[in-house]
């Protein structure tokens, strides 16, 4: 199989391609715009499939199974194109099929002078980039990263699915080596720009949190003319950045900022409300850090003069993205779902957005190890087993190889040895999680992507269902 990045419809043509890409089109390929695809398992007739190659694989075994499959065309490398091109076949050839996919899409997105928003950090990207656009949205058509299609690959393909109707594009960019925020906002070329938060993601890449805030702030490389960089003046690692004269800077935080709360209360739920100014606002995402990705979303569309009750609105109706946050409910058991990614920073959010739901019952974390911490990992575990004992979990479940430093962090500041337990066997800990829980617990999910941990509401929902679990009291 080829990337799994997926497809979109791009406002081209095969030979309006080649001649953005100036290099030369063989064959005679049909009029009209292409749907390009770069995922082999995926690929339809009418596609042009972009024969991408990574580190495991090359999208150049498949282009004869695209063709067999109806392709309208193939976008291959020059070299590949000499020794295996055929026939009655429509090639692009290029010298390099990943730069030729960034080159096309910078120069497409270039048509459209529109605002265009490109936001990264170490946490909260995703929210914050879907409530921009709930924000933005209000007041026109809004073009939005789908998921967290935030690398490389994700960020051209989302720019092809600009239209001249569209108003705003909000673009997530992420990150895991030096260099590639720089890259993706040089090939979007943004007008502004938001940095969340400064945390421990990636860390054995990077080496430092230091690394890490100044990776990403080339954010702003993109800027074409002056544009506008959104910080939280909360982080320690930002509130003292000031960037050149082509960047204007907007600060928002809980504590200091230009855009900051007033009259900040959490509802037993977990949920934010405040005031900005004499507009009102009420999350419907559990967590202080939920504040401050509103407050990003609030100043961007403050800066693009959309009104503050229209954001309030727009935040009101807010739906969290898959796995971030999400509150499931199976019967009187209440599931914090916040599975899809963790890193040390982003688990203490987590943690103590569940110290502040309020329930009759027990808090519970299930929690999973945190990867690409590097040489740090095993501290980095432990102290977030004693910053869970902080939050006054009392029944702890931790899942993984590393994840027994937490375990053993939170036994250290005195978690009963009866309340911690530790599993390398995921089986083997959903039956005793089952087994254990009571009307009324509020159970924490959290681990880094790789550790799959939906598992957990995904079975029992399952077993909820079916009428097969011994605790009937939260069916």
């Amino acid at each position: 199989m080829a990337s799994g990045a997926g497809s979109l419809i791009v406002e081209l043509t095969v030979q309006e391609m080649a001649k953005l890409l100036r290099v030369p089109l063989i064959g005679k390929p049909k009029r009209g715009h292409v749907e390009i695809c770069s995922d082999s398992r995926t690929f339809r007739a009418g596609q042009v499939f972009w024969a991408l190659k990574g580190p495991n694989f090359d999208g150049q075994a498949f282009v004869e199974e695209s063709f067999n499959k109806g392709g309208v065309a193939a976008v291959v490398e020059r070299e590949w194109y000499e020794q295996n091109g055929r026939p009655a076949r429509v090639y692009v050839p290029v010298g390099d099929t990943q730069q030729a996919l960034t080159s096309l899409a910078k120069s497409y997105a270039a048509r459209f002078r529109i605002p265009k928003i490109a936001i990264t950090g170490s946490n909260g990207k995703t929210t914050t980039k879907d409530m921009i656009a709930a924000v933005l949205r209000r007041a026109g058509k809004t073009l939005a990263t789908e998921g967290n299609f935030n690398n490389h690959i994700g960020v051209p393909l989302t720019l092809f699915g600009l239209r001249k109707t569209h108003r705003y594009a909000v673009l997530e960019m992420g990150t895991n080596h030096p260099g590639e925020i720089a890259l993706l906002s040089e090939t979007a070329r943004p007008t502004l720009a938001v940095v969340t938060n400064i945390g421990w993601s990636h860390l054995e890449n990077f080496g430092t949190k230091e690394a890490i805030r100044d990776e990403k702030l080339t954010i702003i490389a993109g800027f074409s003319r002056p544009g506008t960089l959104f910080l939280n003046v909360d982080d320690p690692l930002l509130c003292d950045f000031r960037p050149g004269p082509r960047c204007k800077l907007m600060t928002f935080g809980i504590h200091r900022g230009q855009i900051r709360p007033d009259d900040l209360k959490l509802g037993p739920d977990g949920c934010a409300s405040f005031r900005i100014g004499r507009t009102p606002f009420r999350l419907t995402v559990p967590g202080l850090h939920n504040v401050y990705n509103a407050l990003a979303a609030v100043s961007v569309g403050l800066h693009l003069r959309i009104p503050k009750s229209e954001a309030a609105a727009a935040l009101a109706s807010f739906a969290p993205p898959k796995f971030r946050m999400q509150v499931k409910r199976v019967g009187s058991l209440v599931i914090l779902d916040d599975c899809y990614n963790a890193n040390p920073s982003s688990m203490r959010s987590a943690l103590s957005t569940l110290a502040a739901y309020q329930s009759e019952g027990r808090r519970i974390a299930v929690l999973g190890d945190m990867l690409e911490l590097g040489v740090d990992s095993e501290r980095l575990h432990t102290e977030t087993g004693h910053f869970l004992m902080e939050m006054g979990v009392q029944e702890l479940y931790t899942f993984g190889s590393m994840s027994r430093h937490i375990n053993q962090g939170a036994r250290d500041k005195g978690l009963p040895r009866q309340n911690a337990h530790h599993f390398s066997d995921f089986d083997l800990m959903l039956n005793e999680l089952a087994a254990d829980l009571r009307p009324g617990d509020v159970v924490l999910v959290k681990a880094s992507r790789g550790m799959r941990l939906e598992r957990v509401h995904e079975t029992l929902r399952a077993l909820a269902g079916a009428g097969t679990l011994s605790w009937g009291n939260v069916k």
